[in-house]
């Protein structure tokens, strides 16, 4: 699989049947540019997206995972059932939960009224505030 093909399955990452495997093989494909490289690549994938038709809100959780942050930007997708936590070092990924190198799902679904947060947004924060993590080797 191209990285582009990578990056499209893990953008279309659906909540509900949310599969860590496509967050975890983008991941993987990107940390080997570098920062500005997988920065870089993240932003050309999106720019030749049509984010008013689908918003590949699946690169949200692959930029979680990517990068470390202290703290990582808040999420603002809309509401969920499990709200996140009131220390943002609880569960600095939410929501995503890291267990041994899997980027594990904490929610199933948001509930938007209005539109998303712009992709962009977190591209820019990671610029700034983000550290490349190293490759996932998660066991079998």
């Amino acid at each position: 699989m191209t990285l582009d093909d990578l990056l499209q399955r893990a953008s279309g990452s659906d909540f509900t049947a949310y599969d860590p495997t496509a967050v975890i093989e983008a991941v993987n494909a990107l940390i080997p540019l570098g920062k500005a490289g997988a920065l870089a690549a993240l932003d050309k994938f999106i720019a030749g997206c049509d984010l008013t038709r689908h918003p590949h809100e699946g690169l949200f959780l692959v930029m979680r995972v990517i990068f470390d942050a202290n703290p990582h930007p808040p999420l603002r997708l809309g509401g969920s059932r499990l709200q996140p936590p009131d220390l943002a070092t609880a569960i600095p990924r939410f929501p995503i939960l890291m267990v041994e190198e899997v980027p594990l799902m904490l929610v199933d679904a948001y509930e938007l009224a209005g539109l998303p947060e712009q992709l962009s947004t977190h591209l820019d924060y990671y610029r700034q505030h983000g550290q490349l993590v190293a490759p996932l080797r998660p066991a079998k």
